[in-house]
């Protein structure tokens, strides 16, 4: 991006570590062209500032500010200037100021900007030139000096040659836009600065640590509420949280053996929760023939009250007999044990609960002739023909009556594509046929379960971590530093 760099680039200034909860914002990482005093010069990819002015300088000075202000989101942002030179009369200073702070004098003399000059090592706000406070050491000519603005705690310091000499300015407005400053008051005068594109001299790092260690103490000392038995009600609404949540996702073993140790009955829940395991397993397994047949017995209406799921259904259905593994569909008569499977549509191998075709065994079973191999054959790719016509009827239906989405076409016409190839496993269109494709339609049929039997699609506890994360989001959105050093795995860890 040239001068600037998104915060999701993870730029190194930028020192909290989860900075990028869906909101964007852009760190300086050089000086403006347009937003400087005449007398300045700006180069060397936008990091060079070099005064330029006429006899011996300008009497107040010359300021230039960065290309965009600092995003509280940083929690901790750091830059550093090397001054290159301090002109013929000397007069540097480095800080922060807002775009309101006027260019034509040093960083610190007004009340919107903030500054430590290197002639009298002095800090400044809103402080006549020599009025400063005492703060530091002077600086000069090759002296390295930092700037760092923590937001934290809304304060302000300053480094010398990597050594921290402080905090500077504190409780700094919140809301206040401040910009990376940097202002020369001689000819000659010539500063580099470093805003993470090479190592600080500042362990800047260190003081990272420092500052998610000290976030951290402060999450641990909150109190939580007392779980003992003399606080029965708030006992059992954890543990209520905590069964929801294993019986939501499937964990009937865990759910029963947690309901015994708490004196809970959940045979009912249970049953519930096994019957739409049982749906998701037979699609996650390909058996989609089967698993229409349980949606039907268990809920029944569901398909036809969601005509797009049942489309995708069907869709999957085409698929998974064309991969050989919805056996359900290729032999509905079949009692033999499953073997291994892999479909190819013309001439080649075509393994099934009906037989291999490849090496006439029929799954170890009896060895069967060429003709009896044929038939097989045959009878299987009747089998896929007729699945495709019923998918083709089914959604010339939906077509009919207009109730498709975009989608589920395009997921017709690819599931159709299949059957051009000889091999449909090596043809473009052969990822339809890898088991992971499954998901997608068992999530579909997850979610019009849960609301079919008016169980919500997220648990108590799932919507207690989403709203804990969206609170972090907001937070660092309305630009409460401190955020950026909450680590909420950590926290929940």
């Amino acid at each position: 991006m040239g001068d600037e760099e998104k915060l999701s680039n993870g730029s190194i200034q930028c020192l909290g570590d989860t900075l990028f909860r869906g909101f964007e914002a852009i760190v300086p990482k050089g000086w403006s062209m347009s937003d400087r005093f005449s007398y300045i010069s700006v180069s060397k990819e936008n990091l060079r500032v070099h005064f330029k002015g006429q006899n011996e300088g300008h009497k107040e000075g010359a300021s230039v500010r960065a290309t965009h202000p600092i995003p509280p989101a940083c929690g901790l942002f750091y830059f550093e200037v090397k001054i290159v030179s301090k002109g013929r009369e000397g007069g540097v200073a480095v800080g922060l100021s807002t775009q309101f702070a006027c260019l034509d004098q040093l960083p610190g003399t007004e009340q919107n900007s903030y500054g430590y000059h290197g002639t009298d090592g002095f800090k400044y706000h809103n402080n006549e030139p020599g009025q400063g406070k005492a703060y530091g050491p002077t600086f000069t000519t090759g002296d390295v000096i930092g700037v760092g603005l923590n937001f934290t705690d809304n304060s302000c310091f300053f480094t010398k040659n990597g050594h921290h000499l402080g905090v500077a300015f504190s409780d700094l407005p919140r809301g206040w836009e401040l910009y990376p400053t940097v202002g020369l008051q001689s000819v000659g005068g010539m500063i580099d600065a470093n805003f993470g594109q090479h190592p600080f001299m500042f362990d800047v790092e260190d003081m990272k640590k420092e500052l998610g260690m000290v976030m951290r103490n402060v999450i641990d000392q909150v109190p939580l509420p007392d779980m003992s038995t003399s606080n029965a009600d708030i006992c059992f609404d954890m543990e209520k949280v905590v069964m929801t949540y294993l019986l939501h996702n499937g964990y009937c073993s865990t759910a029963s053996a947690f309901a015994s140790a708490t004196g809970q009955d959940v045979t009912g829940e249970v049953d519930v929760v096994n019957r739409r395991q049982q749906v998701l397993s037979l699609v996650m397994e390909g058996q989609i023939s089967q698993a229409m047949e349980l949606t039907e017995l268990y809920y029944p209406g569901l398909l036809d009250d969601q005509p797009n799921l049942h489309l995708a259904l069907r869709v999957r259905q085409f698929v998974e007999v064309v991969s050989g593994a919805d056996t359900k569909y290729l032999c509905p008569d079949s009692e033999l044990p499953e073997p291994p499977r892999r479909s190819v549509i013309m001439g080649e191998a075509m393994e099934t609960d009906c037989g291999d075709f490849s090496n006439g065994l029929t799954n170890g079973h009896n060895k069967i002739d060429s003709v009896q191999q044929d038939e097989l054959r045959g009878s299987t790719l009747e089998r896929i023909l007729d699945c495709g016509r019923k998918l083709h009827s089914w959604h010339a239906r939906l077509a009919t009556e207009n109730s498709i989405c975009d989608q589920y076409r395009d997921m017709v016409r690819d599931a159709f594509s299949l059957i051009a190839y000889a091999d449909p496993h090596s043809s473009p269109v052969g990822w339809q046929l890898e088991p992971s494709q499954r998901e997608v339609v068992a999530d579909l049929l997850r979610e019009a379960i849960l609301r079919r039997t008016n169980i919500n699609n997220k648990t108590v506890l799932e919507s207690a971590v989403n709203y804990a994360k969206e609170l972090l989001r907001l937070m660092e959105a309305y630009g409460i530093g401190k955020v950026a050093f909450v680590k909420f795995n950590d926290v929940v860890n």
